[in-house]
């Protein structure tokens, strides 16, 4: 199989690298951007753990670094569909949902997303609705 990693903080994608590399994995991409529900440049909003910078602005920082957003859409273009999508967005999850509408509704992946509140669940439920929810913790639902 394949695997397509976003990590648009150089940090994190330097640590990523280096773990593919020390365990000779061949089939993962790196791809240097955000996803989003467009195309267009955002901020990463800083948080105190780097595992944690988020496009939310509520969720951050008020400082951060200018990145590069994508959508699943545009990805999935020059990609074969996947089967399994995994969304840990920190508070952009309906965000990233939103720029893959059109593989979602003709590929149909099963999904794992992190919503980090009860609103984003009932987001995601509400632009989802043909996908069934089923909670694998309390905040990871497999759809």
């Amino acid at each position: 199989g394949q695997v397509h990693a976003f990590e648009p903080l150089p940090q994190n994608r330097h640590r990523l690298r280096a773990i593919i590399n020390r365990n000779g994995c061949t089939n993962i991409t790196i791809h240097d951007c955000a996803l989003s529900a467009c195309s267009s440049t955002a901020v990463l909003h800083a948080h105190g753990s780097s595992l944690m910078w988020t496009l939310a602005p509520e969720r951050g920082m008020s400082e951060g670094i200018a990145v590069r957003c994508c959508t699943l859409d545009e990805v999935a273009q020059s990609t074969s569909p996947p089967d399994l999508i995994k969304i840990d967005a920190e508070g952009a999850e309906v965000d990233v949902l939103h720029g893959g509408l059109q593989l979602l509704s003709t590929a149909r992946p099963a999904l794992i997303v992190e919503f980090c509140d009860d609103t984003l669940l009932a987001a995601g439920r509400a632009l989802l609705p043909s996908y069934a929810f089923q909670p694998l913790t309390a905040r990871h639902w497999l759809l």
